[in-house]
């Protein structure tokens, strides 16, 4: 009985040394490091993506284009002029305004394209000796008082009590402000036909040499 004891007990010890250490899979992680939880390592390996922006991006900031003195055209008559362009401006003075161009004529009397009115008939008169001498309305071009193309002889007469009507008959033209000592004046024609109505209207230069 004794024997049999002793031989179970040598077979246990055998047994006991010649088991190895338990192989378990996966990759082997240092000592105290604590495992990744599935969805942390789903987290990790999903590279994070760009969030579109709600804003489009902004378009590029319009060019100002170039205006010229023309551009702005005027609307009235002053007694000396239209805009920036004056009676008795040289040639020089006159171009650089930008509301005149193309000079035609002989040297004493000229004349320029009234840039503006966009229109070959529409002339500024031009002066080898006084320069700028007269400048005619176009459009909706008006006087201080308001008399511009298409005003009726009643209302000239209303708004120029001075009125010089001595042509009248002759040619058609009237005159206001030609006698208040300013060195000038409107000049006003009417059509042939009735004498009704303001068919040219200019401001001038009360002794012009053209």
């Amino acid at each position: 009985m004794r024997r049999t004891i002793v031989v179970l007990a040598g077979v246990l010890m055998v047994s006991g040394c010649t088991g190895g250490p338990q192989r378990l899979d996966g990759e082997a992680a240092p000592a105290g490091a604590v495992p990744p939880t599935p969805q942390a390592a789903s987290a990790s390996s999903a590279a994070p993506r760009p969030v579109p922006s709600s804003k489009s991006p902004s378009p590029p900031a319009p060019k100002r284009s170039r205006t010229t003195t023309a551009d702005a055209a005027p609307t009235r008559f002053s007694r000396d002029g239209l805009g920036k362009l004056k009676l008795g401006m040289t040639e020089k003075q006159a171009l650089a305004t930008g509301l005149v161009a193309n000079r035609s004529g002989d040297d004493r009397c000229s004349t320029f394209e009234l840039v503006p009115a966009n229109w070959d008939g529409v002339a500024v008169v031009y002066s080898e000796v006084h320069g700028v001498v007269a400048i005619p309305g176009y459009g909706s071009i008006s006087t201080p008082e308001g008399i511009r193309i298409g005003s009726t002889l009643a209302e000239v007469r209303a708004a120029y009590p001075d009125l010089d009507e001595r042509l009248l008959d002759v040619n058609g033209k009237v005159f206001a402000k030609r006698t208040d000592g300013d060195g000038s004046h409107y000049e006003f024609v009417f059509d042939d036909s009735r004498r009704k109505t303001v068919d040219f209207l200019s401001v001038g230069v009360d002794e012009p040499d053209c």
